[in-house]
């Protein structure tokens, strides 16, 4: 059968667009559009896993008479590890720097003798 429903964050925020709505028994899914809005197929029985990164995953069963889900995620407020980002022109400035505290370097060894 068709499931249509839609899906907010939490607490009455905002319209989700681009969440994962996949049956958990099918693997079968779809993405939720940029009103939060869905459409998926399956049987009572099922589960359907919603999904989003930043958020925390929630599933929902699909009953008899389901054929609406108001679905909400929770933001996942985990602390992630440090990521250290190098642009091109930094590690050029990086080389740049090195070499020429290398010619320093030799250079002061040089006048030194």
């Amino acid at each position: 059968m068709t499931i249509t429903g839609t899906i907010h964050e939490v607490n009455g925020g905002p319209a989700l667009p681009g969440v994962g709505v996949q049956n958990t028994r099918t693997g079968d899914g779809a993405y939720s559009d940029a009103d939060g809005r869905f459409l998926v197929y399956a049987e009572p029985g099922d589960s359907l896993r919603m999904f989003m990164l930043g958020y925390k995953d929630s599933i929902y069963p699909v009953q008899n008479e389901t054929v609406l889900i108001h679905g909400t995620l929770a933001p996942d407020l985990s602390q992630l590890n440090m990521v250290e980002i190098v642009t091109h022109r930094s590690y050029r400035k990086l080389i740049l720097g090195l070499l020429l505290f290398g010619i320093a370097i030799t250079l002061a060894k040089w006048k030194s003798t």
